[in-house]
């Protein structure tokens, strides 16, 4: 590894903990960044006193920031005041420069900001060091604050303009902001300080996720900042370099296919984020984005917006045949085409999701099918209504129903002879083959609920498992069905303390699973004692890995295990 051989940096004194080569060359980066405070290439430079430290999620750049901290490398005399300069107007081509300066007071102070959650781990790993430092959490101790006390203080991002407005002539040494892209302060105030450090595995979505504020942020990351020269503000080391500096136990990705009727009907016929809803079980919500309500049959919305859209280019074709705009009904006809197509395609979906659906009552193919509206799946008729007989809820999701909820589903392939048999019938008629047919059918068509259940028994009383979606409807079926299994649950959410005590109970084992519905709430969390991850519908790649990230990290010991539900 040629990279081990440029690092000159060693391990600081003051750090309990060892460093890895990686984590060496990354401060050694750094510093040379806050040295320069340039970036020099053959036709053009980039003065800044802004860096982006980017090094892959899960391998420590905490300790290479504390790191950076301990070693104290960069220059900064506290007997002179620090110019904040910006430049006015230029002139004669960069010959005469206007520019505005402000004097600030230097202080020796490190400020870092971060989620409640994540300081908590910030203030583990200073414990480990010489660096004098203190949490603040709240306004209230904010106020009684004296920077000078410290070498890295600690603030919660509600705490943050208190601050700011507190000490407004102060320049602090360095501002270490981690996972500024999930982290929001509203309104953010400026701050001046020898260097600002973003941390973030994910630059590109730090980039796009803070222009459409208006604060401090916004106004380094402008819509007038080009990618080439943001990209130049990156310090990273490469993710081949990291993992060989430490190698973590293995990473397994399984890939489970679950029965998603409604999916794989309408799949390429709405849109990604409408498909995406049904994916993680918020059929509710993809129903209302197709126009629909509580009552409304999923299929007959996407088949009335493809009839809409044929109806729409008749119009069109009649307009343009008569203006002679050949160009234009050229472009229609073709749009016309896609659109038969597509309904088509979609008529032969349904007919096959028919002829072939399973009902999960009786687990026999569905005879007379009957469609609830609440999460769009199908049983046998005499099969549901018997069951709301004796319930009030669908057997699936197990949200509330009633007869307002459901609808008939006309096949060709049913007959007014059929039925749905019972168990007591099956247990007298079925013969052994056919008890062994059925046996199948039950394991072919495993919902995503089923599925998980299925992988938390599997595992034992060791598993931990972290579910990430990114919908809040995809855990309430679930967790009625982890509930009558006897599997603790619970999910990251409400106030800073009750978020601490979640994760606490998750990490010593009296939680087995931890629901994520947001990854503003986890980035840069550390979850590595989790034994799976479950992503309950695809992801962006760069969201993927920060899910990953919160339990594939430094420190872990065992192989982690991600299912991905498809």
């Amino acid at each position: 590894m040629n990279e081990i051989q440029d690092i000159h940096v060693v391990q600081p004194r003051g750090m309990e903990k060892t460093l890895f080569p990686h984590q060496l060359l990354a401060i050694q980066k750094m510093e040379e960044r806050e040295k320069e405070k340039t970036v020099s290439y053959t036709h053009y430079a980039i003065e800044s006193c802004v860096g982006i430290y980017a090094d892959i999620t899960g391998f420590g750049k905490t300790l290479s920031i504390l790191g950076l901290m301990t070693r104290d490398s960069m220059e900064w005399n506290l007997e002179q005041d620090h110019i904040h300069s910006s430049i006015l107007c230029v002139y004669g081509h960069g010959s005469i420069l206007k520019k505005s300066l402000l004097f600030f007071k230097r202080i020796p102070t490190n400020l870092v900001v971060a989620s409640t959650i994540i300081l908590r781990q910030w203030e583990e790993e200073l414990n480990h060091t010489t660096l004098r430092h203190s949490l603040f959490t709240s306004k209230r101790k904010v106020t009684n604050l004296d920077p000078l006390e410290y070498d890295v203080v600690l603030v919660a991002p509600q705490c943050f303009n208190t601050l700011m407005e507190r000490f407004p002539n102060y320049a602090w040494k360095r501002f270490i902001f981690d996972e500024p892209s999930t982290t929001k302060i509203p309104g953010m105030r400026p701050i001046i300080a020898g260097y600002i450090w973003l941390l973030t595995a994910t630059p590109d979505m730090l980039l796009y996720t803070t222009r459409n504020s208006s604060n401090f942020m916004s106004s380094i990351f402008s819509t007038y900042m080009d990618y080439t020269l943001y990209k130049n503000l990156i310090v990273k080391n490469e993710d081949s370099f990291v993992k060989q500096s430490y190698s973590l136990p293995p990473l397994y990705h399984k890939y489970h296919t679950c029965y998603q009727p409604v999916y794989n009907a309408v799949q390429n016929m709405i849109s990604d984020n409408i498909l995406a809803m049904i994916s993680a079980g918020n059929v509710e919500g993809a129903v209302k984005s197709l126009g629909g309500n509580s009552t409304s049959n999923i299929y007959d919305l996407v088949r009335f917006e493809k009839v809409e859209g044929l109806e729409e280019c008749e119009r069109k074709l009649l307009r343009f045949e008569r203006l002679g705009d050949e160009e234009r009904v050229k472009r229609w006809k073709s749009r016309k085409d896609n659109l038969l197509r597509e309904l088509e395609e979609f008529n032969h979906r349904i007919a096959l999701l028919l002829s072939e659906n399973t009902c999960h009552i009786c687990f026999e193919k569905n005879v007379q099918p009957i469609l609830v509206t609440c999460c769009q799946n199908m049983f046998c008729g005499s099969c549901i209504l018997q069951w709301l007989q004796n319930h009030n809820s669908c057997p699936l999701c197990r949200k509330s129903i009633t007869t307002e909820n459901i609808f008939y589903i006309q096949s060709p392939s049913s007959s007014p002879s059929s039925s749905c048999r019972t168990d007591k019938e099956e247990a007298e008629n079925d013969t052994e083959t056919r008890k062994m047919e059925k046996e199948k059918r039950c394991r072919k068509f495993q919902t995503k609920m089923n599925v998980i259940v299925d992988l938390i028994l599997d595992r034992g009383k060791e598993g931990k498992f972290i579910i990430f979606s990114s919908y809040d409807e995809s855990f309430e079926p679930l967790c009625y069905l982890l509930h009558d299994h006897g599997i603790h649950y619970t999910q990251l959410q409400g106030r800073n303390e009750s978020r601490s005590k979640q994760i606490i109970d998750f990490k010593r084992g009296e939680m087995t699973v931890l629901f994520l519905t947001s990854i503003h709430d986890s980035a840069g969390m550390n979850l590595q004692e989790s034994t799976d991850v479950i992503l309950y519908h695809p992801t962006s790649e760069d969201l993927e890995t920060q899910i990953i990230g919160r339990a594939y990290r430094v420190g872990r010991n065992t192989p982690l295990h991600v299912h991905h539900l498809v």
